[in-house]
């Protein structure tokens, strides 16, 4: 069965985008952190990638397959086949699709202003070692895809990658690893077992703020995490969907 029996038509132009998806270059009419991302997937690759493929999804949803990652916004309704017949196997929505494989997280956003002058210890660092302190981090990482992914986000200016080092080791990291007209989304916020407690993880995200001044700023993250962010200036703006398939 093709993309177009499950409702999914794939976009090859602008003009087969959802209606109101982006008005123009500048100006995202879906607010929320899968469109953001998803208007960061659009900036960074385009239409015409081979490493990912944009469907519309009935009148105003629009999902982007990624590998084995799919991103989805305004999509209503899909059935059960259609995500593992494109070769999803982890997906993000704005609202629930398949509730028995499905768990919500929770988003934060900020309004990025200036700030006191960032660390001076604070470098944009090699991405291979970006993408190993993250396999260290979480598990199951995909080291080889991230790097790529980033290397490709960053060559364009689609994303910007902070880190600290101690030692000759690189020990913190976080990142925007979606810069869209519409906002940007940080990401890899991850620091060293030995090295947490110490302000590290918060002075990268003053850094990344003062990078972006006037942005919104978008995260999600475990519900454990919460308090972190809320210190570090960020509010509560609803949730992103998670699957696994």
């Amino acid at each position: 069965m093709c993309a177009e029996q499950l409702l999914l038509t794939p976009v090859h132009c602008r003009q087969q985008l959802p209606p109101g998806f982006l008005a123009d270059e500048k100006t995202a009419v879906l607010s929320g952190l899968p469109a953001v991302k998803l208007a960061g997937l659009l900036a960074a690759y385009g239409l015409q990638s081979p490493l990912l493929q944009f469907y519309r999804a009935g009148e105003d949803g629009l999902l982007c397959v990624q590998g084995d990652i799919a991103t989805l916004c305004g999509v209503t309704a899909l059935p059960p086949t259609a995500l593992p017949m494109l070769g999803v196997r982890r997906y993000y929505a704005d609202r629930p699709l398949f509730s028995l494989c499905e768990r919500q997280r929770p988003v934060l956003r900020r309004r990025a202003r200036a700030g006191p002058a960032a660390d001076t210890a604070i470098v944009c660092p090699p991405l291979r070692e970006v993408a190993q302190l993250l396999s260290q981090v979480f598990c199951g990482l995909d080291v080889d895809g991230l790097y790529c992914d980033l290397s490709h986000r960053v060559r364009h200016s689609k994303a910007r990658v902070l880190g600290r080092y101690q030692g000759g080791q690189l020990v913190a990291t976080a990142g925007v690893y979606t810069a869209a007209p519409s906002g940007c989304v940080i990401e890899g916020v991850a620091v060293l077992p030995d090295w947490r407690r110490r302000g590290l993880a918060s002075a990268l995200l003053g850094a990344l703020e003062g990078q972006f001044v006037g942005q919104q700023l978008w995260l999600c993250c475990r519900e454990e995490r919460v308090p972190f962010y809320l210190k570090n200036g960020y509010v509560p703006a609803g949730t992103i969907v998670e699957g696994n398939l």
